[in-house]
């Protein structure tokens, strides 16, 4: 998912259909104070990956997208 709001996030439902999902997932951020922060190599951080994990997955569940952000949902087939 790419949110490309430079200030709102973005909530929506999720549903996968023809599979059984575990309702742990793992999840992939990229993100950054606010849309105009680059990296350089005297800051190397300012955008960067973040990796968190959902308890709340499964076959239908609702996530919030931050504003300015991509995002990777990686869910498990049971």
């Amino acid at each position: 998912m790419v949110n490309r709001h430079r200030s709102k996030p973005i909530g929506t439902k999720l549903t996968i259909g023809n599979a059984k999902v575990a309702k742990k997932a793992t999840l992939f951020e990229i993100n950054g104070a606010s849309p105009e922060v680059e990296n350089s190599f005297s800051e190397p951080e300012n955008v960067k990956i973040v990796q968190k994990e959902v308890h709340e997955a499964g076959e239908k569940f609702e996530y919030v997208f931050p504003a300015h952000s991509i995002t990777l949902l990686k869910l498990s087939v049971i």
